[in-house]
């Protein structure tokens, strides 16, 4: 089964503790149930340019908090003005990984 949600004013990146809120909204999200869920994040921001240190970083809290919340999470994508780019899992922050 695939679900699209929207989520609108989650700016980034995630400080610990919206993090920790954003963990636990994906936890009751997702039933208690997060083994089962692989998620894709598509972070949207308007300005125009190539990918930025902020996106990686924000790209990075949101794959910690849902791995933390025990969910797969697919390559987080990034929309800049209209244009996609894949955030591929070898340009994030190590503290995406947990170290």
């Amino acid at each position: 089964m695939r679900t699209l949600l929207t989520l609108t004013d989650v700016t980034g990146p995630l400080s610990p503790e919206r993090s920790m809120r954003f963990a636990d909204w994906l936890l009751d999200l997702l039933d208690h149930e997060p083994a089962w869920w692989r998620i894709g994040f598509l972070l949207c921001r308007p300005a125009v340019g190539p990918v930025r240190t902020d996106d990686l970083e924000w790209a990075a809290t949101v794959r910690s908090a849902t791995v933390g919340a025990g969910a797969g999470c697919e390559v987080i994508h990034l929309c800049a003005a209209g244009a996609i780019a894949p955030l591929p899992l070898d340009d994030l922050p190590t503290h995406a990984f947990g170290f």
